[in-house]
């Protein structure tokens, strides 16, 4: 856990040059300011922060400063810009003042950054919860740091557990969190158990970005149970029961010369360039004894062009692709299947064509 609070104190240094001087909005006559606590604060946080943001050693803020950040708090109790140089001066209980000004205002990223940083300190997971989650709702460009930092958390049991039950309460940097899966290995295992214990995440691409990296990973049985659980979880849901998780559904290819897009659902519409070849669509299947069928409704526009649908064990030693033209239906007949899961690409090309084939697939349906 301390390896994991050390590298989430580096990721507060982004965040805290964010808010490095005061935003003062326009100006103001003198007396005007001179009677407004909350102007004062300002002022006064703008002319300490190059002090406070010294590296080494404590601030060493000149007692005038520390004068006009009291002055501005007797004028304006709420003026938590003042209580900041107050607390950050290191003449009072600063960690005291900094709980008070949260108190009085949840919207002063200074005051929540600063007590995140002792939190941190001091390895206060609990009381970092909700200050991570603030910083993260105020300033959503944090999100992505504070992630990264998390991740490095996942292999340890009590910042594991930390997590999923953060996580269950929806936290400001939840989704650049489950947008970030590792790549393998045990964070990768921690972070799919993570995502199985949360009764939905509500966001397509996070969950897409976790199949395709359990997919790059080898772990088709993993991917597959995911997916089964996704559409558990979307079920009744018309929106999210729509979404595609390629490539366990058809991954359609953006190729120049060869591509493949859908206009409406279930229609796709076919280009290969004259004179050229390439992959159209392809999709991880899984394997058993049986048939194997892949049928849709094949319609020409333009040009001449070949189909063809292959099938090849998924993995580093993939073996012999089995290969077959495809008009409207490709069939095969699995005997004893080498593997458990393959890949099936639709290939075209147009190599006797003198323009581009174009043509129309509608209703790609796969039974086995």
């Amino acid at each position: 856990m301390r390896y994991f609070c050390a590298l989430l104190a580096i990721a507060l240094a982004a965040p805290m040059a964010l808010v490095a001087t005061s935003n003062i909005q326009g100006a103001a006559p003198d007396w005007v300011e001179s009677l407004n606590g909350f102007r004062i604060g300002e002022k006064v946080l703008e002319r300490a922060a190059p002090t406070l943001l010294e590296p080494i050693g404590d601030p060493d803020l000149a007692p005038a400063l520390i004068e006009d950040a009291r002055t501005a708090y007797a004028r304006e109790p709420f003026a938590t810009d003042a209580l900041f140089v107050i607390a950050e001066s290191g003449k009072f209980d600063g960690h005291a003042i900094q709980i008070q000004s949260q108190n009085l205002e949840k919207r002063n990223i200074r005051i929540a950054l600063a007590l995140l940083e002792k939190h941190t300190q001091r390895f206060d997971l609990e009381a970092m919860g909700p200050l991570l989650d603030q910083i993260s709702r105020l300033r959503p460009e944090a999100s992505e740091q504070y992630a990264k930092a998390l991740l490095l958390g996942l292999n340890d049991p009590s910042t594991f557990e930390w997590l999923a039950g953060e996580l269950a309460n929806e936290p400001g940097w939840a989704m650049s969190f489950w947008r970030s899966p590792p790549k393998n290995g045990p964070a990768l295992d921690n972070f799919l158990m993570l995502r199985l214990r949360q009764t939905k995440v509500d966001d397509q691409n996070s969950d897409l970005r976790l199949v395709q990296k359990l997919v790059s990973a080898g772990r088709y049985d993993d991917a597959f149970d995911l997916h089964e659980l996704i559409k558990e979880q979307s079920r009744g849901d018309e929106t999210s029961l729509a979404y595609t998780y390629p490539p366990l559904d058809w991954q359609l290819m953006k190729g120049r010369d060869a591509n493949a897009r859908m206009t409406v659902p279930d229609h796709w519409t076919l280009y290969i360039n004259d004179g050229t070849a390439g992959l159209l669509a392809e999709r991880l299947v899984p394997l058993r004894s049986g048939q194997l069928r892949v049928e849709g409704e094949l319609r020409s526009i333009s040009g001449q062009g070949e189909l063809r649908m292959e099938l090849q064990c998924a993995g580093p030693d993939g073996g012999e692709r089995a290969s077959q033209p495809f008009a409207e239906k490709a069939i095969w007949v699995i005997d004893n299947p080498k593997c458990g899961y393959a890949w099936l690409r639709l290939q075209g090309a147009a190599w006797d064509s003198s323009v581009p084939f174009k043509a129309t697939l509608r209703g790609v349906k796969i039974t086995h």
